[in-house]
């Protein structure tokens, strides 16, 4: 009487077959993963470019501030939120009340209670971190 202690013998067979599943499967989740990614720094960045837009309608609604206040805040808030690339920051103050008014609209000539609204955008591609920036062909896609 024989008795056979280990790995059946087919236990090669099977290594190689999940080293195949492997092979077809990773590629898939890999993409996956980088989107995961990507979406995770989009919902980031629009988070920061909506504070900063909180904050530059902060200092316009002092009615003490001109437009370039507004926009040196904005500017100084991304940057301390770790944004270096700045290229193709868009900055705007509308006044909502005067319909009239806007993109550079200087919040120091507001009379009381004019209500104001500031829009900061910035392209996406300024500020993404994946390697995969062959997906998005458009230079122009903004963020706001």
């Amino acid at each position: 009487m024989r008795i056979r202690i280990g790995l059946a013998s087919g236990s090669n067979e099977r290594r190689g077959i999940a080293a195949v599943e492997l092979a077809l499967v990773a590629p898939f989740i890999m993409t996956l993963l980088f989107g995961i990614w990507e979406v995770g720094r989009l919902v980031q960045m629009q988070q920061i470019l909506s504070n900063a837009a909180r904050e530059g309608a902060r200092k316009a609604s002092t009615g003490a501030n001109t437009y370039s206040d507004v926009n040196t805040t904005v500017t100084n808030y991304l940057t301390a939120a770790g944004i270096t690339n700045l290229t193709g920051l868009q900055v705007k103050v509308y006044n909502v009340t005067q319909s009239n008014a806007g993109p550079t609209y200087n919040p120091s000539t507001a009379a009381y209670l004019d209500q104001l609204q500031v829009n900061v955008a910035l392209p996406f591609n300024k500020v993404r971190w994946a390697i995969l920036n062959f997906l998005n062909t458009d230079p122009n896609t903004q963020m706001s």
